[in-house]
């Protein structure tokens, strides 16, 4: 919420009931993004992230400065597989389940892709996206409208486009999703952005048509 001074609160709920509220100073939030038990995570126009503890709304660590302000911010966390639950007792279980990999990606206005493992507070991999901006196939029309007196459609080139989503792997490596369906992931040991979807595989999960 943006008040009159500029700042905005950040306000956490559960059943109707207030838990705790967050400040943040100049140019407002930009967006917000958390994991129930976990973490908190509030991006501002100016360039800052701000990382606050789900249960208590207390800062984990001083504001990130980040060269621009977010463009998108993702949360995922994986459990143990379940074969491996299986052969641990309840309190193992237990202690499993507190070391799960929390994941925070967060992409910029400028590109650049940051993937941060939370439990350890750590950098895993930053990249930038801004070179799967480029729609490399050239002057191939992206879409069609027709013409007001009904004549053939006039093909609409695309030079670029964005990014429309994106997750983390298991393994802490991001894949983003573009407009045009491609779908790519970085993968560190290459430092390499890999396409692992585009139409001619239309069945792939990460495909958007």
């Amino acid at each position: 919420i943006k008040n009159a001074t500029g700042s905005s609160r950040v306000s956490c709920y559960k059943q109707s009931k207030l838990l705790w509220k967050f400040h943040v100073g100049g140019a407002g939030a930009s967006m917000t993004t958390g994991l129930e038990g976990h973490f908190v995570a509030v991006g501002t126009l100016d360039g800052y992230l701000h990382l606050l503890s789900a249960s208590s709304g207390r800062q984990l660590l001083p504001p990130l400065a980040l060269e621009s302000s977010p463009y998108l911010m993702e949360t995922c966390a994986y459990d143990p597989p379940p074969a491996v639950l299986l052969n641990l007792g309840s309190m193992d279980q237990l202690n499993v389940l507190k070391n799960r990999l929390v994941y925070l990606l967060v992409i910029t206005r400028s590109g650049l892709c940051s993937v941060y493992e939370m439990k350890s507070m750590r950098l895993v991999s930053a990249r930038s996206a801004a070179p799967l901006l480029l729609n490399r196939r050239g002057m191939e029309p992206m879409s069609q409208q027709p013409n007001a007196d009904g004549s053939a459609p006039t093909p609409q080139i695309e030079y670029f486009r964005s990014i429309v989503s994106a997750t983390v792997t298991l393994s802490g490596e991001p894949i983003v999703t573009m407009s045009d369906g491609y779908a790519f992931v970085f993968h560190r040991d290459m430092q390499s952005w890999m396409r692992i979807a585009d139409d001619s595989y239309p069945s792939s999960e990460f495909f958007r048509p």
